[in-house]
C-alpha cells in the first residue's frame, strides 16, 4: 500500500465514483450507472460466466439487476485502499449488498471489489471492476 503517492483530490474523486456506483445502481438509474465505466470497460463479477466488455454489455448487466421495481437491494463499500499513477488508479474495498425481495425475504452479500481507475480528459473513470472471492452470501 503506497498511500503517500495519491495526491487527497485524486482519492476523493475516486471514493466519489465508486460511492456514485452504489447509489446509481441501487436507485435504478443505469444511464448514470453505465456512464462511471470507460467506453473499453471490463466488469467481472465471480457471478457472472464471462467479463462483460463495453458500455452495451455493462447497461445490459444493470438492467438485469433492476427489472424488478419492487426489489430493494442496498450497496455500500467501505476500507479503500487506492494507488494512483498519473493517470490510472487501482483500488481495493469491501463491499456489502443487502437485497430485500418483494416476498420480504432477503440476503446479505459482502466481499471486496478490486477496480482499475483512467482519468479521462480530467475525470476519473472506471476501466475494470472486478468482484472476486472471497464472497460471502447470507
Amino acid at each position: 500500500m503506497t498511500v503517500g503517492t495519491t495526491s487527497v483530490s485524486d482519492r476523493v474523486e475516486i471514493e466519489e465514483l465508486r460511492a456514485a456506483y452504489c447509489y446509481h445502481l441501487d436507485d435504478g438509474d443505469i444511464e448514470k450507472w453505465t456512464e462511471l465505466f470507460t467506453e473499453d470497460a471490463i466488469v467481472e463479477y465471480v457471478s457472472l460466466e464471462t467479463p462483460l466488455e463495453g458500455h452495451d454489455e455493462i447497461r445490459g448487466l444493470a438492467r438485469e439487476w433492476t427489472a424488478d421495481p419492487d426489489q430493494i437491494r442496498r450497496h455500500t463499500v467501505t476500507n479503500p485502499v487506492i494507488d494512483v499513477d498519473g493517470d490510472t488508479a487501482r483500488g481495493t474495498w469491501y463491499y456489502r449488498a443487502v437485497t430485500l425481495e418483494p416476498d420480504g425475504s432477503g440476503h446479505l452479500e459482502q466481499g471486496r471489489y478490486h477496480d482499475e481507475y483512467r482519468r479521462v480528459e480530467g475525470t476519473w473513470s472506471s476501466l475494470a471492476w472486478r468482484r472476486r472471492l472471497p464472497t460471502m452470501r447470507v
